[in-house]
């Protein structure tokens, strides 16, 4: 019997995108705001799904999704969260942009002799 895996992922107002992005990345287990956004959703089903941000906004009301989208404050909390995800994902980039180039760097000064690299 031959079986496939379908992943099926709501459609979520397009002012609540960076709520799933957050929601994918392991930074909003830790990060307060992160999870009081979580939190301020439904408090009651956060618990519920054992704090897992993904099953929880999987098991989110359509109605309640809308009701999310029309809440200023939850928006601006949201742009603010989203924000500091995608400044530290930015900041990662870059610091591995500069330890891959320092090591090239490194590397192409380097000398084969004698059957050893040299430091």
């Amino acid at each position: 019997m031959n079986s496939k895996n379908i992943l099926v992922y709501p459609k979520y107002p397009r002012n609540l995108h960076r709520l799933y992005q957050i929601a994918q990345n392991l930074w909003c287990t830790w990060n307060y705001d992160a999870i009081n956004l979580f939190y301020r959703i439904d408090a009651k089903l956060f618990k519920e799904v054992s704090h897992n941000p993904v099953r929880f906004l999987h098991s989110l009301s359509r109605e309640r999704l809308e009701a999310l989208s029309a809440d200023r404050g939850f928006c601006s909390s949201l742009k603010r969260s989203g924000s500091s995800l995608m400044n530290i994902c930015v900041s990662r980039r870059r610091a591995k942009g500069r330890k891959g180039r320092a090591l090239r760097q490194k590397a192409a000064h380097r000398v084969f002799f004698n059957g050893v690299w040299s430091a």
